[in-house]
């Protein structure tokens, strides 16, 4: 008899979720896992699924997606406490609250406020 509590469908469901998240923004993980599953006859039916879904996501823009999501985040990483405030339109040096000294503290690795 199969236990039908809250917390196991919440948790079946969370991990459906998780799957399909990964299999629709990582098809590139999911061919390069395949290739590496290629090796035995077992995994070999699966590159060429993977790579088709691969196909179908590229066509539908995720991966385009994925990949400004991605640029997005290193140009944050690699962005100064001033490429930040300039983004909230603040004055100055955030941290301290005092106008900076030179001219050349923003970067422009993040985009500037909209106005």
């Amino acid at each position: 008899m199969a236990d039908k509590s809250p917390a196991r469908r919440t948790t079946l469901m969370a991990l459906v979720i998780a799957a399909l998240v990964l299999a629709v923004f990582n098809s590139e993980g999911m061919v390069s896992t395949a290739r590496d599953l290629a090796e035995s006859r077992v995994g070999r039916p699966l590159l060429p699924v993977a790579e088709r879904w691969d196909g179908a996501m590229e066509r539908i823009g995720a991966k385009r997606l994925v990949a400004s999501v991605r640029d997005l985040m290193l140009d944050a990483q690699y962005a100064r406490w001033s490429d930040v405030a300039g983004v909230f339109g603040f004055e100055g040096d955030p941290m301290t609250a005092e106008m900076p000294e030179r001219d050349d503290l923003y970067t422009g690795a993040l985009p500037e406020e909209r106005r």
